[in-house]
């Protein structure tokens, strides 16, 4: 009998604390929102929340971007090379799918 008690009083903890987790990320997760509404953000912090979830490897890849840019990367000289390499890759890209999309968008 008092097993059975002390596994409840574990499983009610738990619970609790389950419960406090999820209402703090609510709250942070409103007020994060209200200061992105204040400054005319328009970005919905749940679909973001969803994309980085369904592509992490992309968001990972934006986020590591940003911050050596804004970490001072590019005040290096490999970071000009990197800006170089990875910059035509893009500018390629991005051509590519620019023309498939005209392409796509004539044939119909």
């Amino acid at each position: 009998m008092e097993h059975e008690t002390k596994e409840h009083n574990v499983d009610d903890t738990i619970n609790s604390a389950v419960d406090a987790a999820k209402k703090a990320d609510e709250a942070v997760r409103e007020t994060a929102q209200k200061y992105l509404d204040g400054t005319g953000l328009k970005l919905d912090l749940r679909q973001l929340e969803k994309s980085i979830r369904d592509k992490p490897l992309h968001a990972f890849a934006i986020a590591s971007a940003v911050g050596f840019v804004f970490g001072g990367g590019m005040a290096t000289r490999p970071g000009w090379a990197m800006l170089a390499l990875f910059g035509r890759k893009a500018a390629r890209e991005t051509t590519n799918n620019l023309i498939s999309g005209v392409r796509r968008a004539t044939s119909r």
